[in-house]
């Protein structure tokens, strides 16, 4: 079983405006190669003058200052997410669709949310290589982050609205949110089908047959779905994100009350991770292919 470790990097911050509908102004970089190696980048927070970088080399997770750690049993964690003195982890059960948010706090463990992932799935076969299942192309699905306030806020696909429930497993009020309008174009297809299936096992492209049969027996939908992930805004609100990275991700603000502000879209191929005070924390690769983690600078605009 892996463990998923917490790393803390710490960098001086500077925050300039950027617009609307434009790639926020880059700051600089974590993880470059001449730099601290980062292996399988899954999350990371910015707070304050640090970014805290979640790895997935090998089942504990280190709270910041690695003072102390949880290990996590049968369940692996996919998402975290730091305040007021709580660890809250996203956690799932391998090759299950049971999905659980789960509160850390001293010793303590609660559960303050289970949903189950989709089932639509596909199965793919082809001569000379493995089966393999997937589900199918971008079915909604529960995306969920916790506000600065320590609120979850949790878009669930069957009633297309965003709940806020607080740590302690209150319900807050929900409001909708905007409609999908991104249309599946090529490069959504092609997207999918390069990084769900595999593109080799133990060195060998085994999988590379089951991709010709995916473009062909996969159901792509005609738009996107509405929210493909979320983020928290520092000081209120979340962020929606609502394309794929292959076209540049756009994402858009929407506070509490359901009031829109605006979109920023990113570089493409770029992956914001999370959204601190004055800049964005984002993934990104090098012509290499090794990771790094880049800053990028907020917009005016935003709250």
């Amino acid at each position: 079983m892996r463990r998923q470790a917490l790393a803390v990097l710490c960098a001086v911050f500077f925050v300039s405006p950027v617009l609307a509908q434009s790639a926020p102004g880059l700051i600089g970089s974590i993880g470059d190669i001449d730099d601290v190696v980062l292996v399988g980048i899954r999350a990371a927070i910015v707070q304050g003058k640090a970014v805290a970088i979640l790895t997935d080399p090998e089942p504990a997770v280190y709270v910041v200052t690695f003072d102390t750690s949880h290990t996590l049993g049968g369940t692996w964690a996919n998402q975290i997410h730091v305040v007021g003195g709580d660890t809250i982890l996203g956690t799932f059960v391998p090759m299950s669709m049971e999905r659980a948010i789960v509160r850390l706090r001293g010793d303590s463990r609660d559960t303050v949310l289970t949903f189950a992932a989709p089932r639509d799935l596909l199965r793919l076969t082809a001569p000379g290589a493995p089966s393999f299942t997937v589900r199918q192309p971008y079915t909604p699905d529960h995306r969920w982050t916790v506000m600065h306030d320590g609120t979850v806020a949790h878009w669930r696909p069957e009633d297309d609205r965003l709940h806020f429930i607080a740590r302690n497993g209150e319900r807050i009020e929900p409001v909708d949110v905007p409609a999908a309008s991104e249309r599946v174009t090529d490069v959504e297809r092609e997207h999918w089908v390069q990084t769900v299936i595999p593109s080799e096992f133990m060195g060998q492209r085994v999988f590379e047959p089951l991709r010709a049969v995916a473009r062909k027996r996969a159901a792509f939908p005609d738009l996107l779905p509405p929210v493909l992930d979320l983020l928290a805004n520092p000081n209120g609100g979340v962020w929606m994100r609502r394309t794929v990275n292959a076209s540049g991700e756009v994402w858009t603000l929407m506070v509490r009350d359901g009031t829109v502000y605006g979109s920023v879209r990113f570089p493409v191929g770029r992956e914001l991770l999370s959204v601190g005070i004055g800049e964005f924390a984002v993934l990104a690769r090098n012509e290499l292919g090794v990771e790094m983690v880049e800053r990028y600078s907020r917009p005016a605009w935003a709250p």
